[in-house]
C-alpha cells in the first residue's frame, strides 16, 4: 500500500480541478520522480497549459472591464 503526503493530495486535488484524471495525476507524479515524460502526457499537459493561459486572460480582461466601469 502507498501512503501519500498532504503535499502530494494537495497536488492531485489540484491537476484533477485543472481536468487531469486521476491515471493522468498518476503518470505526472512518475513523472515528476523519474523525469521521463510520454510524449502523449507531455502533449496533453501543453495542451492543458495553452487553455489555461486561454481562460486566465479571457478573466483577466473580464476583471479589467469591470474595473473599468465600477
Amino acid at each position: 500500500m502507498t501512503y501519500l503526503r498532504s503535499g502530494q493530495v494537495a497536488v492531485i486535488k489540484a491537476a484533477q480541478r485543472l481536468g487531469f484524471t486521476l491515471r493522468e495525476v498518476g503518470e505526472l507524479i512518475d513523472t515528476g520522480r523519474h523525469g521521463h515524460p510520454t510524449p502523449d502526457l507531455r502533449a496533453h499537459a501543453q495542451a492543458k497549459i495553452a487553455d489555461l493561459t486561454t481562460i486566465r486572460s479571457a478573466l483577466s480582461a473580464v476583471v479589467s472591464a469591470r474595473a473599468a466601469t465600477a
